[in-house]
């Protein structure tokens, strides 16, 4: 418990939209969506939202500060696949 409440603690919130089908759901009589997102706050930090692709993917929308996506871009680079 001293980790969670020491002053040099960061936390990050994480939200799904996983499995929610909206590229089923969302039809506006043009076909099939291409892409399905949703608003993302860009003006808050620390914030992981995650979403399913129309290619059975999870794209991932990150925000961080300058600083700590820097580090973060490494660190996630190394977990990667291509």
């Amino acid at each position: 418990m001293d980790l969670i409440g020491s002053e040099n603690t960061d936390g990050l919130f994480f939200t799904s939209f996983c499995n929610f089908h909206l590229y089923e759901m969302i039809d506006f009589g043009w076909g099939k969506s291409v892409w399905v997102t949703i608003p993302v706050a860009t003006n808050q930090s620390n914030v992981v939202t995650l979403m399913d692709t129309s290619s059975g993917g999870v794209e991932a929308w990150v925000t961080l500060s300058k600083q700590e996506i820097a580090t973060f871009g490494h660190v996630i680079l190394e977990f990667s696949s291509s």
